[in-house]
């Protein structure tokens, strides 16, 4: 389950109470390209790589049975 980003870079979506693994996965922002264009250029990603699997974050996450509750995952 997940979400998108906003601009500013936070998140909303509704997740039962639980325990889940997290994953952050951010790649940067591609230019449109149409058949027969050059390809174009790889863009930086917006969150380092590790933080898009699973098993690399590290990141884990406790979802309790409050109504409203803030998950922060500050990435170096």
């Amino acid at each position: 389950m997940g979400g998108p980003f906003n601009e500013d870079g936070s998140y909303e979506f509704s997740l039962p109470p639980g325990e889940y693994k997290v994953r952050i996965d951010a790649p940067g922002q591609t230019t449109p390209w149409k058949e027969g264009d050059p390809e174009p250029k790889p863009v930086p990603r917006l969150a380092p790589a590790k933080y898009a699997g699973y098993g690399t974050s590290g990141l884990t996450a406790t979802v309790g049975h409050d109504s409203s509750q803030q998950l922060d995952f500050p990435l170096k």
